[in-house]
């Protein structure tokens, strides 16, 4: 008897030691290593619980125990799979069952020497309940929120009591009714024990992951990133709230600021700014809760009762302007912010911050936390804030989705060429009359190859069956734009010809707003720019396409014409463009004195230009020969290979060439 209760002891003690350091080796105090791959991690987890549970058996089954004391294989293997149920999960706790079943029921027929299987109505009995009684409870717990692991462990444990105990107390007692009674007990109580240290372990594990995710300043607490998602969403949850401003707020230009200061100076100001910004928020409303994403970005939720939409649509019109003020959503939060002190002396000196934020509302733009982010981490781009004034911005879903179609755009015309290899090269435009430079030509290449050469004809067709043309055609502007930066020195004064995309000048998303903000982003003070349009190209809004031309020019950028003459002019689109030049088709110009028809043609546009007081410009003045055909008619303005082309703007054509173009016929 005594040696029974010994090895029974035994038994259920290194049980208890062995499940729970596995546990909190693998799950308990790990799990947040694996959360990437939970549901694969699950899956093996349970696994290996299942084959350790089978391993057990075996162990059991093996070291010729007493009949009584070997159905502690079967017992114990319940446990693991109640306890992976409550702690681990449905998925690793049904893999458990899986693999308890085939060993229980399948597993002792083929090796009846290694494998334990049910050898008494009692024995049937309390597994069938044990499995029944733990499974519906756990599934209950799911739906119903008062049915706590406690429950259902208790449950579980007075059932398996009452069954055995009516199977005992039903036959004779005896010596063997004794050491049933012993197993059962020690079954139940090797159970709570490890329901106790599983518990223990979650709590620590819960506890430190919480300590983990906050963050003090000022006696204040701020929830960390890593838990600020589940604990906003935990507090809506809890609190059952419909909407709520999500708000971000920042030290704008941190990583300038925190170059010109000392550690000890920024701590100082980080920590002074996110107290006081507790405080205010507070006093707006004492429901707010607080997370910070990293050190220079705070947060702030913000419940709100309700929501009127036209409050929404008034502060998004509102980022547009200095100060919100009327029914605007954020005029609360601008409030806050503005009692905010950014200004700090500190041993003597004047230290001023500015304090920028990005908003989006729960229940109305998502109720996903992490779109939200997306959404505020959008607003807090250099190029978002750069259209912008307000200091406090609320996103705006539709130019969100234009900007998110807009990259996909992008990343699509890179998969058909790569514009990391889109260059341009520098023609000189000359004027014969003042014997100099008026300006230049930026000639787009793909592969330092000219854009319009055979050689990129198939890509320029794939990109227009795409749908993408206006797209490459405005990125090759603003390449054109980075490069007169880069070049400025050389060319101030002079003009600077840039083709433009005459498709989003004549649609209704044209901004002059954000084009003259981008221009002036480059800072092309004393550059005169001209925008050069394919006159031969259709489009489908003409009042728009002059409107959006009027704004143009009044921003002092003029408007060019190029294949101005050819076959397929649309001579309809002059008036709507308004040109200050015009490029002569160099096919015309090349035809001169060979063909009559084009000698008729260059009367005729010369004409054209004269009548619309715009200054023609002979392109294609690619050899001399033409160029005597061109001094002929007392043309001006020049363009072509004879000129030369260069990476590197020249302030002056070579001597040669001058020599060349002064040169009396």
């Amino acid at each position: 008897m005594s040696q029974s209760i010994w090895v029974i002891i035994a038994i259920c003690s290194a049980f208890v030691v062995f499940a729970t350091f596995f546990y909190a080796l693998t799950f308990g105090l790990t799990r947040h290593l694996f959360f990437k791959i939970k549901v694969y991690y699950d899956i093996i987890i349970g696994i290996l619980y299942g084959m350790l549970s089978v391993i057990m058996s075996v162990i059991i089954k093996t070291r010729s125990f007493s009949p009584e004391i070997t159905n502690l294989a079967i017992f114990l293997s319940i446990l693991v799979f109640g306890l992976s149920l409550m702690f681990n999960g449905y998925t690793t706790g049904f893999i458990v069952l899986g693999l308890n079943l085939v060993s229980i029921l399948v597993m002792p027929f083929w090796f009846p020497k290694l494998f334990h299987g049910i050898t008494s109505d009692y024995i049937l009995t309390l597994i069938i309940v044990s499995y029944s009684v733990i499974t519906l409870m756990a599934i209950l717990k799911k739906y119903i929120k008062k049915i706590n692991n406690w429950w259902v462990w208790s449950i579980f444990s007075l059932a398996v009591i009452s069954v055995g105990t009516v199977f005992i107390l039903a036959e004779k007692f005896d010596f063997e009714q004794i050491e049933k009674i012993l197993l059962l007990s020690s079954w139940i109580l090797t159970g709570y024990l490890c329901f106790g240290t599983f518990t223990v372990i979650d709590s620590v594990y819960k506890h430190a992951l919480k300590l983990r995710n906050i963050i003090a300043y000022d006696q204040n607490r701020y929830v960390l990133e890593t838990g600020a998602n589940a604990a906003i969403t935990e507090y809506i949850s809890k609190n059952k709230i419909s909407y709520g401003l999500f708000v971000n707020y920042y030290i704008g230009g941190f990583d300038k600021f925190e170059k010109k200061v000392s550690g000890r100076v920024r701590d100082y100001i980080v920590q002074n700014i996110s107290g006081q910004a507790i405080k205010k928020f507070q006093d707006l409303n004492d429901k707010t809760l607080f997370f910070k994403s990293s050190f220079k970005l705070f947060g702030a939720f913000i419940p709100l009762e309700e929501i009127e939409i036209n409050k929404v649509q008034i502060a998004i019109k509102n980022n547009q302007s200095l100060i919100r003020s009327g029914d605007d959503i954020l005029l609360g939060v601008q409030d806050a912010i503005s009692k905010i002190v950014t200004d700090f002396k500190i041993d003597n000196h004047l230290i001023s911050v500015k304090l920028l934020a990005s908003a989006s509302i729960y229940g109305i733009h998502s109720n996903d936390i992490e779109q939200l982010q997306t959404f505020n981490r959008y607003l807090e781009s250099a190029v978002v804030r750069g259209k912008n004034v307000n200091k406090i911005l609320l996103i705006d879903p539709i130019e969100f989705n234009f900007q998110k179609n807009q990259n996909r755009k992008l990343l699509a015309l890179n998969e058909i060429v790569d514009l990391n290899q889109c260059s341009n090269s520098f023609e000189p435009i000359f004027s014969r009359d003042n014997n100099n430079l008026i300006g230049f030509h930026l000639n787009n290449q793909i592969n330092l190859v000219n854009i319009t050469d055979n050689a990129n004809k198939k890509t320029l067709e794939t990109i227009n069956e795409a749908g993408l043309e206006s797209l490459f055609n405005r990125f090759l502007s603003f390449e054109n734009l980075k490069s007169i930066r880069q070049h400025k020195v050389t060319i101030v004064n002079k003009k600077v010809f840039i083709n433009y995309d005459q498709w989003i000048v004549s649609s209704e998303d044209f901004s002059i707003k954000q084009l003259v903000k981008k221009i002036n982003s480059f800072q092309l003070k004393d550059i005169e720019i001209v925008f050069v349009f394919d006159i031969r190209k259709e489009i489908s809004a003409y009042s728009t396409l002059e409107e959006n031309i009027n704004l143009i020019k009044k921003n002092k950028i003029q408007i060019a014409l190029e294949h101005f003459g050819s076959k397929n002019t649309n001579y309809e689109l002059i008036s709507r463009y308004q040109p200050d030049f015009v490029i002569m088709d160099e096919e015309i110009i090349h035809k001169l004195g060979n063909v009559k028809a084009f000698d008729e043609i260059f009367e005729r546009v010369v004409n054209i230009a004269n009548k619309i007081e715009a200054k023609m410009i002979f392109k294609g003045i690619d050899n001399y020969t033409i160029f005597k055909k061109i001094q002929k008619q007392n043309a001006d303005l020049i363009w072509g290979k004879l000129l030369g082309e260069s990476r590197i703007p020249k302030p002056n054509l070579a001597e040669e060439t001058l020599f060349l173009l002064n040169k009396k016929v």
